[in-house]
């Protein structure tokens, strides 16, 4: 069985960035999002807040197995590393 596939896009970016890796890895691919959409970027984060609201959310949907691949672009990046 190949392993799920998250991505996070950047601070700002949405999923949407993210399409043509879906069209290629289909229900593999999980896109890691801010919970609640765009409620974060309103009160202007610190780079260390919003780390942790993604983080809580990478820990919430990504198996205890270890069966994984993490990647992003720019502040997901970051993150994923």
């Amino acid at each position: 069985m190949r392993p799920q596939l998250f991505l996070i896009p950047g601070l700002g970016a949405v999923r949407d960035l993210f399409y043509p890796q879906r069209d290629e890895f289909g229900d593999q691919l999980s896109v890691i999002e801010e919970a609640g959409g765009e409620g974060l970027w309103q009160h202007k984060p610190s780079m260390s807040s919003a780390a942790d609201v993604f983080a809580s959310r990478l820990a919430s949907e990504i198996p205890p197995d270890g069966s994984y691949v993490l990647g992003g672009m720019s502040f997901g990046g970051s993150l994923a590393v």
